[in-house]
């Protein structure tokens, strides 16, 4: 049986957690990112200090649900798929049972900081549940053939909730759709998905691309007609911020590594600006200040060993800042 926890084995499926990041649903994750964990471009998050206490906390929050909702529940032991779609799995948190045999229901535990106690709304309110969650339940009902599944939170450690949803075959189609061809597309055939537009895949666009080189690229036809429409945006940055950010986002990824590419509408750069580098001069004193002070200081040692001692204080308290990558467009669009 193949182990859910397995990252090899993760990359040949599209799970719960995967399809909210497919669907553009997952603040914390693109489908580019997604990719690149998929095909070993990069390693898969491993978990932190709330993930780690979130499983701990798992057993508590399923036993609560339990009691209050008078039901009997069951771990998972084993993933489920869909039989004409083997790579769709779900490996849900509880089962509800009834007697020895599952129920076609069950009830998804998360646990959710303080700090984000507003991105859930009130008890039964499941439209106030983020979004990534909604898509993982449904693609868990969705393989299970299931009536209807219930997510249970704690926040903060002592705010329970929880909400309920009923089946939508018209999204679970939408979801099918979508996790298919990026299984294809991106899976099997190795492409990188499309741009989607979002804060979280333009921090991904600079982490994949850090650097610029000096090379500059020519226009095709899509650039060129994303470069009118990035300057089109510019009239009404407020109404249109978001279609801006998804063509800033499309244009940086046909950048790449290169330094800009020039188009009908001139020339589109994203340069990486130098590296800073700045000196706690309040620290470098002190250990200055100490250095002079023990045994007979600097009485005695020639000027050079002197300048060389502080200058080594200098350097040991200077931290250097890494340049920015910048998008700039022409100078020219700012007169319009």
């Amino acid at each position: 049986m193949p182990d859910y926890t397995d990252p090899e084995y993760r990359k040949t499926i599209i799970g719960g957690s995967d399809i909210g990041t497919i669907m553009g649903l997952n603040k914390w994750q693109t489908p580019i990112n997604l990719w690149e964990v998929k095909s070993g471009r990069v390693p898969p998050f491993e978990g932190n200090q709330k993930t780690k206490y979130g499983l701990l906390l798992e057993p508590v929050v399923a036993k609560d649900y339990a009691d209050l909702n008078d039901v009997q529940i069951r771990d998972t032991n084993h993933d489920y798929t869909l039989p004409s779609f083997p790579w769709a799995v779900a490996h849900p948190d509880r089962l509800i049972v009834r007697g020895d045999h599952p129920a076609h229901r069950g009830v998804e535990i998360k646990c959710s900081d303080q700090r984000m106690a507003d991105q859930w709304g009130e008890s039964g309110e499941s439209d106030d549940v983020p979004a990534m969650y909604q898509a993982q339940v449904h693609w868990y009902m969705m393989i299970l053939d299931a009536e209807w599944w219930d997510v249970a939170t704690l926040i903060g450690g002592w705010d329970y909730r929880q909400y309920r949803f009923e089946r939508d075959k018209a999204l679970e189609a939408d979801m099918l759709e979508a996790a298919q061809k990026f299984y294809v597309d991106a899976m099997i055939n190795d492409q990188q998905p499309d741009v989607i537009g979002t804060e979280a895949e333009k921090e991904n666009l600079k982490r994949m691309f850090p650097d610029s080189s000096e090379v500059m690229l020519q226009a095709d036809p899509t650039i060129d007609l994303l470069s009118s429409a990035l300057r089109a945006t510019r009239f009404d940055e407020k109404k249109l911020g978001a279609q801006k950010l998804k063509v800033e986002n499309e244009i940086k990824a046909f950048l790449g590594d290169a330094r800009g590419v020039e188009t009908s509408e001139g020339a589109l750069t994203w340069t990486k600006n130098k590296d800073s580098e700045k000196i706690d001069w309040k620290g470098a004193y002190a250990e200055a200040i100490a250095l002079a002070s023990t045994g007979t200081g600097f009485i005695g040692l020639p000027p050079q060993k002197i300048c060389d001692l502080l200058f080594g204080v200098a350097e040991k308290h200077t931290t250097t800042k890494e340049g920015a990558r910048v998008f700039r467009v022409p100078r020219s669009w700012n007169k319009d």
